[in-house]
C-alpha cells in the first residue's frame, strides 16, 4: 500500500517573494541569453533608419518585433514567478503578484532608461522603443498574474472534478467524456 501524501504547508511570504524575484531574474536572463545567443542583435543590425523616416510603420514594426521576441524569451520566467507566489500563504496572491512584478519591472525599466541604447540611432523618436518596452513589460506582468489565477482557480476546478468522479477527470473541450 502506498503512503498517503500530505499537503505541504504554504511557503513563507518573504521567502516566496525572494524566490519569485530571484527565479524570475535568473530564468529571464537565461531565456534572453539563449534566445539571442545564436544571432547577436546589435542596434545597427536591428534597424537602419533613413533620415527623416523615424515614424515609418516599418521602423515601429521592427522595434516591436524585437520586444516581442525579448518578452517571449521571458514568459517561462514570468509564469514560474507567478506559480511561486501562488504557492505562498498570501491572502490575495494575485494582488501581491501584480505589485511584486510591477515593482521589479519598474526598477528594471528605470535601469533600462538610464542605459538607453536607442539613443545611438539617429533620427529615432524615443517614444517608439519606450512604448514597445513598456508593452512588453506589461505583457510579462500579465503572464505572471495568469499563472497565479491558473494555479489557484484552474487546479481547484481540476481537483474538485477529480474528487467528484472518484478518479481522474475525463474533461474534453466539448465537455465530459460520455463514452
Amino acid at each position: 500500500m502506498l503512503p498517503v501524501m500530505q499537503a505541504a504547508k504554504p511557503m513563507d511570504r518573504k521567502l516566496a517573494v525572494g524566490f519569485a524575484l530571484a527565479g524570475y531574474w535568473l530564468l529571464s536572463t537565461a531565456g534572453v541569453y539563449w534566445e539571442f545567443r545564436p544571432r547577436p542583435v546589435t542596434l545597427e543590425s536591428l534597424i537602419i533608419i533613413p533620415p527623416g523616416h523615424s515614424h515609418d510603420g516599418w521602423v515601429v514594426a521592427r522595434i516591436l518585433a524585437f520586444y516581442i521576441q525579448w518578452s517571449g524569451a521571458q514568459i517561462t520566467a514570468a509564469f514560474t514567478a507567478g506559480v511561486v507566489l501562488s504557492l505562498s500563504d498570501f491572502v490575495r496572491p494575485l494582488r501581491v503578484t501584480f505589485l511584486t512584478m510591477a515593482a521589479y519591472h519598474l526598477v528594471f525599466f528605470a535601469i533600462s532608461l538610464v542605459r538607453w541604447p536607442w539613443l545611438k540611432i539617429p533620427d529615432l523618436d524615443q517614444w517608439v522603443p519606450a512604448l514597445c518596452e513598456l508593452i512588453a513589460r506589461l505583457h510579462l506582468i500579465a503572464w505572471s498574474m495568469f499563472a497565479v489565477w491558473f494555479w489557484k482557480k484552474g487546479l481547484k476546478y481540476y481537483r474538485a472534478k477529480k474528487n467528484d468522479d472518484g478518479g481522474t477527470p475525463a474533461v474534453t473541450p466539448a465537455g465530459p467524456h460520455r463514452g
